[in-house]
């Protein structure tokens, strides 16, 4: 079986399209990571949003639970001060669904931007050859 022809020139030149074809499939899974790493940076205010909303929701926690030591009102002042905290958990989870949310979107780009060339690279060059190939097993 023969993978390369036996004359130079042709030989070269299948040397050089199949290194061409490596090429250009590693460029385009380079990009696409790439591309992934840039849509990620569309997370970071999420994960300020989950860390201030975690942040003010421990301190509120911590002025409620002060509050309710304050004699005859303390569980008056705790209360609204522990409706905050919660509200402000919603925030922390609000960071974190975006957090998720971009890193699926950063996902599914960077699997389109891998396969779809690729596939066209494949379909390009694979197939020639294969074909060219199968012409020396017979």
């Amino acid at each position: 079986m023969r993978i390369y022809a036996q004359t130079p020139a042709r030989r070269n030149r299948q040397v050089l399209v199949d290194l061409l074809a490596v090429a250009l499939i590693a460029l385009t899974v380079w990009a696409a990571f790439f591309v992934r790493e840039v849509i990620m940076l569309l997370a970071e205010p999420g994960r300020k949003v989950e860390s201030s909303g975690d942040g003010l929701a421990e301190e509120l926690g911590n002025v409620g639970d002060a509050a309710s030591d304050v004699p005859l009102i303390g569980d008056v002042l705790k209360q609204p001060l522990q409706s905050a905290a919660d509200a402000s958990t919603g925030f922390a989870d609000a960071g974190a669904s975006l957090q998720e949310t971009v890193a699926q979107v950063a996902d599914v780009t960077a699997t389109a931007l891998i396969v779809i060339p690729v596939l066209l690279i494949l379909a390009l060059w694979l197939l020639p050859r294969l074909l060219w190939i199968s012409t020396w097993l017979r």
